[in-house]
């Protein structure tokens, strides 16, 4: 006689050919747990990508900035005056921007934006500036500040801030500080023997 196999190895309430409910529904949460996680991770990738664009979008606007500035004061001959927010710097003739002549550069804040002015010509070198400082030192490193003795200035260091804000309004400042020497001060170059050319004076 033919015999028929059992179900004695199931345990009560599970089907031979499925799961049961409650496993069901364990795997429902952990799935909904896992993509709640999946979620979760790309939005956060998101935001951090538009964060990081909007500092890579403000460091490379003062970047930029700030190196054509530091670049041209390094041509220059002398400052004109010690605004701490309006750059002037006298450039002799052969320098790489203007090379028929001497000139005067000025580099200044208007509004939101870095400006670098020749004669009446205007340039604008960055955008989403909020703050444009200057300081003048003499050869000792001394931070010269008399009007009067904008001839002793042989350094000029220049600070730019700059704020960007991304879709999500979030704001991004970047804050970038350089240093530039002027490379033509008399002293560079030799004078007549009479009189003497004038000697830097040391620094103790």
């Amino acid at each position: 006689m033919e015999t028929r196999p059992t179900c004695q190895g199931l345990e009560r309430g599970a089907h031979p050919a499925g799961l049961t409910a409650i496993e069901t529904v364990i795997m429902l949460v952990l799935f909904g747990a896992v993509m709640a996680a999946i979620y979760t991770a790309v939005v956060t990738g998101l935001r951090s990508m538009t964060i990081n664009r909007s500092w890579l979008h403000a460091d490379y606007s003062v970047r930029r900035g700030v190196d054509r500035v530091v670049e041209e004061i390094r041509w220059g001959a002398e400052v004109q005056g010690l605004d701490p927010q309006h750059v002037r710097v006298q450039v002799p003739a052969g320098m790489p921007s203007v090379r028929d002549r001497a000139y005067q550069v000025e580099f200044f804040r208007q509004g939101d934006f870095l400006v670098r002015r020749v004669d009446d010509e205007e340039e604008v070198l960055a955008g989403g500036v909020v703050e444009f400082r200057a300081r003048y030192f003499d050869q000792c490193g001394v931070e010269v500040t008399d009007p009067a003795a904008a001839a002793e200035v042989r350094r000029v260091q220049v600070e730019v801030v700059t704020r960007h804000q991304n879709y999500e309004g979030r704001v991004a400042l970047r804050r970038l500080r350089a240093e530039a020497t002027l490379r033509n001060y008399p002293w560079a170059h030799p004078l007549p023997a009479d009189p003497p050319s004038p000697a830097p004076t040391p620094c103790f």
